[in-house]
């Protein structure tokens, strides 16, 4: 997460995840570093650590913001609408997602156009927090040239028991072993959930391990 404001989605309805609507354009304004706000692994100067625009406030080596052109974070088809909360795990604030239309299923992410090469990245970090036992059927993953790869995040630790959880997944997990073309570097997917149910989302970032 890295915004201070709420972010809102302008959503074009489609019949698919392949038109997933029209990106979130996020308020970005940097992060002021203080020891008391920088989470389960704080930054070290000379770390190597990667924040791919959204879900993290913290230090870092590298950042590919959000530019709205070549890089966008999506809401798919307005699937869940998103605010801040100051319940988090770094910075002054998460994301609280609220799922909307759970029918068939809900995501988002970050989607890349053109490709990136994430070469020598190895790792995704993620914190999560929910109540609803449905939020344990959600996978967390990245997309290869369009195909998405993705993990269930009970797999890494997560349960909706109410308290913050922190993943830590190895990228050749999902089968990411080339990451010379990466469409998209993250991406949160469900094929259910509770219409109203929340998801807290914080921390989010690559690290070289």
């Amino acid at each position: 997460m890295n915004r201070s404001l709420p972010i809102h989605a302008l959503i074009v309805l489609g019949a698919c995840r392949l038109d997933p609507g029209d990106p979130v354009y996020p308020d970005f304004q940097p992060f002021l570093d203080s020891d008391a706000l920088q989470g389960e692994l704080p930054f070290v100067e000379g770390d190597e650590r990667l924040s791919v625009g959204v879900f993290y406030e913290g230090g870092r080596s590298e950042t590919i913001d959000i530019d709205g052109s070549t890089t966008n974070y999506f809401i798919f088809e307005g699937t869940y609408d998103q605010t801040v909360s100051d319940d988090r795990v770094e910075g002054l604030l998460s994301d609280e997602i609220q799922i909307t239309n759970a029918q068939l299923w809900w995501g988002g992410g970050v989607i890349w156009d053109p490709a990136r090469d994430l070469t020598g990245w190895t790792t995704l970090r993620i914190s999560l927090k929910a109540t609803d036992g449905l939020f344990e059927t959600m996978t967390v993953g990245i997309s290869l040239g369009g195909v998405d790869q993705v993990v269930t995040v009970t797999d890494y630790g997560f349960a909706a028991d109410g308290s913050w959880h922190t993943l830590v997944i190895p990228l050749a997990d999902i089968g990411a072993t080339d990451l010379t073309n990466v469409t998209s570097p993250l991406l949160l997917l469900n094929t259910q959930g509770t219409t109203g149910s929340t998801l807290l989302v914080d921390d989010v970032f690559f690290t070289k391990e």
